[in-house]
């Protein structure tokens, strides 16, 4: 994909998705958990715009596994904040 597109991707994906869901989880109050497979590869780090906009969620920078459930660090983040249930929105 040439890169005028895949800047026009990224940016589709942040409007629709990213965008909307980060800022319902910061007015909602949720507890939140924000990663990235692998912020030195080729996807890059988390966007800057999530980051902004939940400041205050725990950021868990993985080792290149796909899976997000298998580092230890991210369980911890999740079992830390004593939900019983959540939900997991990928970007």
């Amino acid at each position: 994909m040439p890169q005028s597109q895949t800047i026009l991707y990224a940016r589709a994906v942040w409007d629709l998705f990213a965008a909307p869901l980060s800022k319902m989880a910061k007015v909602l109050n949720l507890p939140s958990v924000v990663t990235a497979s692998y912020p030195q590869g080729p996807n890059g780090p988390v966007m800057s715009e999530i980051s902004d906009i939940l400041a205050d969620a725990t950021l868990v920078n993985r080792q290149g596994e796909i899976n997000a459930w298998e580092p230890p660090e991210f369980r911890a983040a999740i079992e830390k904040s004593g939900r019983k249930k959540s939900s997991w929105q990928v970007l």
